[in-house]
């Protein structure tokens, strides 16, 4: 899920290093599993994409689900 710009802080980042971290490692040892981190991506970057710090607008929803679309679609092909 993208996260708003506001909470990319360096605080954020140290707390979820080791949760991405271990997703990453499941994803290794799993094939059959995708993580898609998307805290970064564009989207976090655009207000008009997020109703407040947690929610995402009707368009940012609408970027997000297609990107994530790409990637599954990469992913099983």
């Amino acid at each position: 899920m993208p996260e708003h710009k506001l909470r990319l802080t360096k605080k954020y980042s140290l707390k979820r290093k080791s949760i991405v971290n271990e997703l990453n490692l499941l994803q290794k040892k799993n094939r059959n599993i995708l993580f898609v981190d998307m805290a970064y991506d564009d989207i976090s970057n655009n207000e008009e994409n997020f109703y407040d710090t947690f929610h995402l607008t009707e368009k940012g929803a609408n970027e997000f689900s297609r990107k994530l679309s790409l990637k599954i679609k990469n992913f099983l092909n």
